[in-house]
């Protein structure tokens, strides 16, 4: 049952920080693209750095809650996963694009299909807590 709680706990918490780093990410993008006239892949991929910092802290701290792993153990493996997970996001991110022609949803879509894939693998690879840890 601890575990059942656990899950639903981190899963909610993460559910709250993506939907903040969503909207963080998804106003950097307008600004970069919108404002700063950059191209809308690099104003993307620009965000999506941003809030990578924000996510580590989010993650660590609050979402999945305690100390079990050092800091810079857990931001070698938080980063490194996290490249890869964001060299994937704006491939889909770009493709996605290309499919819909329409920026603002691509970015919705892709940040869907993202935030389940890292929960799963940060959960389990990155930030492995037990409850009352």
């Amino acid at each position: 049952m601890a575990w059942i709680a656990s899950l639903i706990g981190d899963g909610w918490r993460m559910a709250v920080m993506s939907l903040v780093s969503l909207a963080l990410g998804y106003v950097l993008t307008i600004v970069f693209h919108q404002f700063a006239g950059l191209h809308v892949d690099l104003a993307y991929a620009i965000a999506v750095l941003t809030c990578s910092m924000v996510n580590f802290f989010g993650c660590r701290y609050w979402v999945f809650q305690g100390h079990r792993g050092g800091l810079l153990t857990e931001g070698g493996k938080f980063f490194s996963s996290i490249l890869l997970f964001r060299a994937i996001e704006i491939f889909a991110f770009s493709r996605i694009t290309d499919w819909l022609d329409n920026y603002h949803a691509a970015y919705f879509l892709t940040a869907c299909i993202a935030v389940c894939l890292k929960f799963i693998a940060f959960r389990t690879f990155v930030f492995r807590r037990r409850p009352g840890s």
